[in-house]
């Protein structure tokens, strides 16, 4: 038995009408619910994908069905919904669908964006394709706040400066409670649900014990702490000369290098090469800790490249002054399951922060448990020859950073010994990489 305001409007409504409206109702609402429990988002995904394709009916029947909910709307006295029910974009866009779908659903993605319903991605937090319980509803909740300010006018789609204005809405949600009061805030039910289903999936691939994934979780809940946080900041200073050095714009060589002062620079201050007293550095091609800096800074976004010209971006200027900017975006950029050897850097770090091995061929050993559930050469398996190689970024970076210690004279065959801020470091990538969005 619906809910007799609903039941109210439907009895406005003639006998076809309401035929078609309630039975459009019947995918928004159960019989429970009330209008206060219908949403803008939940309208606009029916009206804009799920009747078009899921409703094995001709195009006019749509049509009909789509108005006779407008109507339905209307009786209900919520008339932005029922303007968006015969607006001619939903109207327009069930034709499209009949007609041609990649063109449909380019054009529907448009109209979720210009909506201002849909969550916005921010700073604080980007929307992961695949999403838990925890994460859905958050995104229901930013939705509906979202909502609430375009009824009151705070938030006006199309207006100059809108999106900033949803960013500032979505954030102020996420940073408010989490309505089951079992976490701080609706972002750390969010990150808590993503980290617990990235440890799952970790344990399947290691083999770690419940024991060893319960205090790596211990680990990852201090690992952003604030003495944590200024020690792995400190190890980034490299970084930040890098960016400082490349200012407002430098010039690659026509064999697409850093300018060979940059290299020497870097080498006279940091000490880059050293294998031989009588080498003399000519250019970056002799130091590759700075085609490390330059690709970190690439990947991050943090510099911009064009015509062989580099220049810092605006998200680079701000990193350089913000640790909440440039920590995540370089160590998301690092340790990331997305690329091969980013995949490559969170397997090893997990092995030295859990396993703590003590050779090369260990190391060696946890490295291809990890990474053949999800990496393989073509048909081939991986081999322990595959991984000899792996995590050449961590590698480099671990040097130029100060994360790795130095080996004991004729241990080459000895696994790598984390410093107290490489291991910060490191735990820090982890639960970066634990708490980002799942994708497909």
């Amino acid at each position: 038995m619906r809910t007799f305001l609903v039941e109210q409007a439907l009895r406005r409504l003639d006998p076809a009408t309401r035929t078609n409206a309630e039975t459009a109702l019947d995918s928004l609402l159960t019989e429970e619910d009330d209008w206060s429990d219908l949403e803008q988002l939940d309208l606009q995904e029916f009206l804009w994908y799920q009747l078009p394709t899921k409703w094995l009916t001709d195009t006019t029947e749509l049509h009909e069905i789509a108005w006779a909910l407008g109507d339905l709307f209307e009786c209900a006295g919520l008339d932005r919904y029922a303007d968006l029910c015969r607006s001619a974009s939903t109207h327009e866009l069930l034709a499209l669908w009949a007609h041609d779908r990649e063109p449909a659903r380019r054009r529907m993605r448009d109209l979720m964006a210009e909506s201002g319903v849909v969550p916005p991605e921010t700073a604080l937090l980007t929307w992961g394709a695949m999403q838990g319980l925890a994460e859905y509803g958050a995104h229901r909740l930013v939705s509906a706040a979202l909502e609430a300010a375009v009824v009151d006018g705070s938030l006006v789609p199309g207006r100059r400066g809108w999106r900033a204005v949803a960013g500032r809405v979505a954030d102020r949600r996420l940073r408010g409670p989490d309505p089951s009061g079992e976490h701080a805030s609706l972002l750390e039910s969010v990150e808590e649900e993503r980290q617990q289903h990235w440890l799952a999936d970790v344990q399947r691939r290691t083999g770690l014990s419940d024991g060893e994934v319960a205090a790596l979780a211990t680990d990852l809940a201090g690992a952003a702490g604030r003495e944590a946080v200024a020690a792995v900041s400190g190890s980034l200073e490299p970084l930040r000369w890098f960016l400082g050095q490349v200012g407002d714009g430098v010039t690659k060589t026509a064999h697409d290098y850093l300018p060979p002062q940059l290299a020497l620079d870097g080498n006279e201050r940091y000490g880059w090469f050293e294998l031989s007293p009588h080498f003399k550095v000519r250019g970056e091609r002799d130091v590759p800790e700075l085609t490390l800096l330059n690709e970190l800074a690439r990947g991050s976004r943090l510099v911009t490249l064009r015509h062989r010209r580099l220049a810092l971006s605006a998200r680079g200027r701000a990193a350089l002054v913000d640790d909440d900017s440039l920590i995540p975006a370089v160590l998301g950029q690092l340790f990331t399951s997305a690329t091969w050897d980013g995949d490559a850097s969170l397997g090893l770090a997990l092995t030295l922060v859990c396993e703590e091995p003590s050779a090369r061929t260990e190391v060696s050993a946890s490295l291809l448990r990890y990474l053949s559930d999800r990496w393989s050469r073509g048909e081939t398996p991986l081999s322990i020859l595959d991984v000899g190689g792996a995590a050449r970024r961590l590698r480099t970076a671990s040097r130029v950073f100060g994360w790795f210690g130095p080996r004991e004279p004729r241990s080459t065959q000895g696994a790598p010994v984390l410093t107290d801020v490489g291991r910060a470091a490191l735990l820090l990538g982890i639960r970066i990489a634990a708490r980002a969005p799942k994708e497909m």
